[in-house]
């Protein structure tokens, strides 16, 4: 006998969204999370025993509702479609204070709401065909990123409103932190896939591998989902290259010189040792040396290098090492030869080094002074852009509406983009002659651009991880391009390119034209001389019919005024 005395209350809501909170962390994955889950925990804190949720991705940028890329969760604002407009489902009210003030989207009585004007209206009845009464709309933000809604749907009218939205303030932190995570883990996929199978990617042309990446992403539980080559069609190529001139001839010159240094060296070295000791071994080491140095000087062969340095570093160097402890005059000789060898290669590298700091220091400066370019002619219209370092600096453009589906293509753009290219090239030149007078080994570059007139196709190599021209009929470009470098004027032995000047390469009369009214603009521009050549370039294998113009340029060294070329040399020299 006796009573007892019992306080209850309700902890639904703690324990629901302790649930959410213990299932957000035991599961890596947000993509394994079922819609089932995640609707018991609403539903329990709702109380609404058919409440149903959604999720619905934004493409900020481009302003478009997508699906969400979870397994079970589907998009009541999108239904069946994949993909529509921001501005195509809600009013700019409704739209700007989901996209801008971030606030709840709610419809208490969807069916009183279809009776709105405007677009709201529309997706009432859009959410009525779906058996949708009442609604929320809660937009997931993370640093200062919209990633997408989360929607709330009940089939009866009223469940839903701005009242028990506010439950929402405690749920949704939790939710975007997983959200989030998600996103990060899906964008890492994502870029793992772009970098293995297609390699680094120009912002230009990034959506289109994304595009393809995400959807294998998206289609994985296939396993054998091929990837698709990427094409873009009906482009419009530029193809330039600052060159360094007779780098060839000058990389053999300093070969030459390193080598015939090195042996003079060792000649001297042994011819004393062989003093001390008359040592046949020490003559026999003088007899082979001095045949090398006799064939050197009479012709620098492909082979040279590999069979002198292999003889030397094999054959000559033990004989030096046994002789280095012979008594103390000759072990200083000894080291001060060693002395002056390259730590790496064991060999004289002093020319050479010079020839290749200075190729190199005169590849960085031109690639960074056409990157920097290139950020701004990005601006004008989105196109796709490569280099290349050999012996000075190549670049492809590419530009056509497939390159950029979203923006307005008009050929004034293309117009605009080869003004830039010769603007970038006359800076590069002007960047090359400011750099000149510090470079380690005297080196000059040439100018040359390729006018292009015909759309193209360029398609994504797979095995090559790079763009080329997609099939037999777009090649003459290609070919065209690699002939060009050692072509000359027809009916004479001089190169097209010559230093100090800008050489453009074209085949027919509308491209002289054009580049003739670009040249005139940049001579008011002080940028370019007088002094215009016209010319035909001699028939290439497989190529015939080319024309081109040099026009000299201008270098601006100081505010004092311009140079020519001539000029310009005999001012670097006369400093």
């Amino acid at each position: 006998k006796g009573f007892g005395i019992m306080s209850l209350f309700d902890a639904t809501n703690e324990s629901a969204i302790s649930n959410l909170k213990s299932n957000l962390l035991k599961t890596e994955d947000f993509d394994e999370m079922t819609t089932g889950n995640l609707q018991s925990i609403f539903r329990s804190i709702y109380k609404i025993g058919d409440l149903k949720i959604g999720f619905t991705e934004i493409n900020s940028e481009e302003s478009v509702f997508r699906p969400a890329p979870f397994k079970d969760i589907r998009s009541y604002i999108l239904a069946s479609r994949k993909e529509v407009s921001c501005d195509s489902v809600l009013c700019n009210e409704s739209l700007s204070r989901l996209l801008n003030k971030n606030d709840f989207f709610i419809i208490s009585d969807v069916e009183k709401h279809k009776g709105n004007p405007g677009l709201d209206s529309r997706f009432a009845q859009h959410l009525l065909k779906q058996g949708i009464r009442s609604c929320i709309l809660a937009p997931v933000v993370k640093n200062g990123r919209l990633l997408g809604f989360i929607e709330l749907v009940s089939s009866r009218a009223r469940e839903l409103n701005s009242i028990n939205a506010k439950k929402l303030d405690y749920i949704i932190p939790f939710l975007t932190d997983s959200i989030e995570r998600f996103y990060s883990e899906l964008q890492n996929e994502i870029d793992a896939i772009i970098q293995k199978e297609y390699t680094a990617i120009h912002p230009s042309v990034y959506w289109k591998f994304r595009e393809e990446a995400l959807q294998h992403v998206n289609h994985k539980r296939g396993r054998n989902t091929p990837f698709k080559e990427i094409i873009f069609k009906e482009v419009f190529p530029l193809y330039g290259q600052i060159d360094v001139k007779g780098s060839s001839v000058a990389r053999n010159e300093t070969l030459e010189k390193d080598l015939i240094f090195q042996i003079e060296m060792l000649l001297k070295l042994f011819r004393f040792i062989y003093k001390k000791g008359k040592l046949p071994l020490i003559a026999q080491h003088i007899f082979e040396l001095e045949k090398l140095e006799k064939e050197l000087k009479e012709e620098l062969k492909a082979d040279s290098e590999s069979v002198i340095q292999s003889y030397i570093i094999n054959e000559v160097h033990p004989v030096l090492k046994h002789f280095d402890s012979a008594d103390n005059e000759v072990h200083k000789r000894i080291a001060a030869y060693f002395d002056l060898l390259d730590n790496k290669m064991k060999m004289v590298y002093d020319n050479r080094k010079d020839f290749d700091d200075a190729l190199s220091i005169i590849n960085k400066q031109m690639s960074e002074v056409l990157d920097k370019k290139q950020a701004e002619a990005q601006s004008f219209f989105p196109h796709y852009y490569e280099r290349f370092k050999t012996d000075g600096v190549e670049h492809n453009l590419y530009i056509g509406a497939s390159i950029a589906p979203k923006v307005h293509y008009n050929p004034l753009y293309l117009e605009n983009l080869r003004l830039w290219q010769l603007q970038a090239m006359i800076e590069m030149e002007n960047e090359y002659y400011r750099l000149r007078p510090s470079l380690p080994y005297e080196l000059d570059v040439t100018s040359l651009i390729l006018v292009f007139s015909s759309p193209i196709a360029i398609r994504f190599r797979m095995d090559e991880k790079r763009f080329d021209v997609d099939g037999t009929y777009n090649a003459r470009y290609e070919v065209v391009k690699k002939r060009l470098d050692k072509a000359r004027i027809k009916g004479s032995e001089e190169r097209i390119t010559k230093q100090g000047t800008l050489t453009i390469i074209y085949s027919q009369k509308k491209e002289e034209s054009e580049y003739k009214r670009y040249i005139k603009f940049l001579q008011h521009r002080k940028m370019l001389g007088d002094v215009l050549e016209l010319f035909e370039v001699e028939d290439l294998q497989g190529v015939s019919g080319l024309k081109g113009m040099r026009i000299n340029i201008l270098y601006n060294r100081d505010s004092a005024g311009y140079y020519s070329f001539d000029d310009l040399m005999k001012e670097l020299e006369h400093k």
